[in-house]
């Protein structure tokens, strides 16, 4: 986003506040102003986070600490169709989007709440796992969220039956690493993993 941002318009701030470090939040614009030339600071209003008296929560935000980002379109209408096991994806829960990877499909008939088809989804800043409706899915907002993850071992020390630590190479989505086991070796620079909510190829 150049410039500063116009009053009322929507967008999307990166959370910060730890226990949503890396989620991101739907934000109304309230005011901007212009410390100087090169930068610009926006108060922000929370769509969906209020505080005890039921007020909605606002923030300074100056926009050098690159937070606040455009509302991504829409998904596409086919979206859902094209889900499977291993998609990057990013996940409404707790009022906000995150990054996440699809673990596995539960059928509706498992979850008497939801009538569409649900997923579960392994959240990558804290490896927490959630059943979710496809209607709370989004594609990676931007290209940079694509989540696809790397290996952060020396590539000799990655053997069958090793333990080593995956990372997102998303800075915006992803603030630690989970600790999983190889179970072999598919190809060059690609492996099966496991951990104990997931087994995926890498």
């Amino acid at each position: 986003m150049e410039n500063c941002l116009s009053p009322n318009e929507l967008v999307e701030v990166i959370n910060v506040v730890e226990g949503f470090r890396g989620s991101c939040s739907r934000a109304r614009v309230v005011e901007t102003s212009m410390l100087d030339p090169d930068n610009c600071t926006v108060i922000v209003e929370y769509v969906h986070f209020v505080d005890e008296s039921g007020t909605k929560l606002r923030e300074q935000v100056p926009m050098s600490e690159n937070r606040i980002v455009p509302l991504p379109p829409n998904p596409p209408a086919n979206f859902t169709k094209f889900l499977r096991v291993g998609t990057s994806v990013e996940a409404w829960v707790e009022d906000c989007w995150w990054g996440a990877t699809l673990i596995s499909h539960s059928s509706p008939q498992r979850v008497s709440t939801r009538k569409n088809d649900s997923w579960v989804v392994l959240i990558h800043s804290s490896g927490n796992s959630y059943t979710l409706d496809a209607r709370d899915l989004r594609p990676p907002s931007r290209p940079a969220d694509s989540l696809s993850s790397s290996l952060h071992s020396d590539p000799q020390e990655i053997v069958t039956g090793g333990v080593v630590e995956v990372r997102s190479s998303d800075d915006c989505f992803h603030s630690g690493s989970l600790t999983v086991g190889v179970v072999r070796d598919i190809e060059q620079n690609r492996y099966l993993i496991e951990h104990p909510q997931f087994r995926l190829e890498w």
